[in-house]
């Protein structure tokens, strides 16, 4: 055991060498198998650093793109560091996302995936109820993830909707839609003096799972009377 792993380091401080020509072959194969074994260790090692280095290259090249356009136009800070949150969980998501990791699969196994992943929230959304699974899978098909950090406004009062969000991870918060009913006027939407939050008013409902955002806007063709946002984390 001590001669195999000085001789793996490649120490080679010599207190043991072959005696005969049967020990120096077995030497001399067992030194090209450490060589092989070493060299492959070594390139698996360098090709995880090096990829990583690309990735963190990248995201370090984005940020100083954003840190420019911000100071060029004098974005608030605020705003700036919200826009640096959104650009985090892009490249900490970009490749575990469904487009990028299911594209190089047949359709078949990607319905079969996208079926378990999100047929749950599907069947509890009212938009849904007692539609067959091939009109199903034609939705799951056509729809795309989207991730956003907390207390961002994913429809604003006043937005011409041209797509239905529904929720199928966390929660959400619906301002304005319920007060309608009773007030009988738009809710406001104020923003605070840096323009980069939002102040709601009005009534509130939750959203979770199965609940759908903007979808009266969308099928109305009307602009949007609530204001839809996650709360923090």
């Amino acid at each position: 055991m001590y001669w195999s792993i000085v001789t793996f380091a490649t120490v080679g401080y010599g207190d043991f060498h072959a005696y005969s020509v049967p020990e120096a072959t077995f030497t001399i194969v067992y030194v090209f198998i450490n060589i092989g074994v070493a060299a492959y260790i070594i390139g698996t090692i360098t090709l995880l650093v090096v990829k990583s280095d690309e990735r963190t290259g990248a995201y370090r090249e984005q940020l100083s793109v954003l840190d420019a356009y911000s100071a060029t136009h004098d974005i608030p800070e605020a705003l700036n560091a919200d826009m640096k949150g959104h650009l985090r969980l892009h490249f900490s998501s970009a490749e575990g996302s469904d487009e990028a990791v299911l594209s190089v699969y047949p359709t078949t196994i990607r319905r079969r995936i996208l079926r378990h992943l999100y047929s749950s929230p599907l069947y509890g959304c009212w938009l849904f109820h007692n539609c067959k699974q091939k009109f199903l899978d034609a939705v799951l098909a056509s729809a795309k993830v989207e991730l956003y950090m907390p207390k961002v406004d994913i429809i604003s009062e006043g937005d011409h909707v041209n797509e239905v969000y529904i929720i199928v991870a966390g929660q959400a918060i619906a301002e304005g839609g319920n007060g309608l009913a009773t007030t009988g006027h738009l809710e406001e939407l104020l923003l605070a003096a840096d323009g980069a939050t939002s102040v709601h008013g009005g009534s509130t409902r939750c959203l979770g799972p199965g609940d759908t955002a903007g979808d009266m806007a969308f099928f109305t063709d009307t602009p949007s009377m609530e204001v839809g946002w996650f709360p923090a984390a």
